[in-house]
Parts: C-alpha cells; structure tokens; sequence
C-alpha cells in the first residue's frame, strides 16, 4: 500500500465519527428539554409521561404549505401521540419560523376538521394497540420559537375502547426541519 494512503481509512472514520456526533446531539435541543412536562389523565388516572420525539416538519402541497408538529410520549403501559398541523402558509418567511400560532386545535371523526389529532395507545415496550379516536381538541398556550419549546394542554374522545383523557405539556422541546 501506498505510504500516502495509509492514514485514509483513519481519516474518513474520523470525518465520519465527527460527521454523526456533531449532528445527532441538538446541544440546544437537550437544553431546552430540562423543563419539558407532559401530563396524561385516563379514567381516574394521572401520570407523568416521558417525551419520546417532537418534531416541526414542512409540507408543500399543490394548495399550499402547512407546519406538522407532531409530540411523542409514553408511561410503562400508555403512549400519548398528538399531532398539529397549521397553515395554509403562503410566503416562505412565515413557513420556516419554528411557531405556529396560540389557539384551538381540534380534530372530529365526523368532519374534515384535523388541525388537532390525539391518539392514545396501550401496551408497553414497541407493542401499543392504538384506540380509534373520535374527536380530540388541543389548546397551545405559548410557543418559544427561540428555544423551540410549547406549552398547552389537550383533551381527547375515544371510541372504542369508550373512554377519554386529558392533560397538559409544558415547556416541550421540539426539532425542526427545514
């Protein structure tokens, strides 16, 4: 082997290994998330949950563009999945901000309204059976676009099995791709 391409392989595993640290750890991500609470009350039971994922993503449709922020939780025996969608965003500048205006966001098996989806699922470990959801309703009270971070609180209608539940987020940390 050539003496010049001997330290290659050392140095693509270092560009690599450099590559994949620097971008799978978010610093700000993980310190805005010191604060982050979620909260779930089903039947007569509360429970604090732990925050799996929150992600902002970016739709381009034909009609339009929207925000889809999706927030992921779970207790040993529930998990929590809500879904937002904003928009119809017609200028670029509104679409990439990190926030999504304060308000109502509900969702209703009987119409075409789904700005504000909730889905309960139970089990524990990667086995959850998800409840079909009959109507749901989240109220965000604040989005830090800077930190990245919402705040609110939600309410959900199941079908089958027949139950509800509510609760609240506070201070959730959220990833954004632009």
């Amino acid at each position: 082997m050539n003496t010049l391409l001997r330290p290659l392989p050392a140095l693509i595993a270092g560009i690599f290994l450099f590559y994949f640290t620097s971008c799978a750890s978010d610093d700000s991500m993980a310190e805005n998330c010191a604060e982050s609470q979620w909260s779930a009350t089903i039947g007569n039971r509360s429970q604090q949950l732990s925050l799996i994922s929150s992600t902002m993503i970016r739709i381009t449709k034909a009609e339009g563009s929207y925000k889809l922020l999706s927030l992921e939780a779970r207790t040993d025996s529930f998990k929590v999945i809500a879904n937002i969608t904003t928009g119809r965003y017609l200028n670029y500048t509104d679409l990439q901000n990190d926030s999504i205006p304060i308000g109502i966001y509900t969702y209703s098996s009987r119409t075409k309204d789904t700005s504000g989806r909730i889905l309960i699922g139970m089990g524990s470990g990667d086995a959850y059976h998800f409840a079909v959801t009959d109507s749901a309703m989240i109220n965000i009270t604040s989005v830090d676009p800077v930190k990245r971070t919402i705040t609110g609180s939600y309410y959900v209608s199941i079908a089958s099995p027949k139950m509800t539940a509510s609760g609240f987020f506070r201070k959730l940390c959220f990833q954004s791709l632009k």
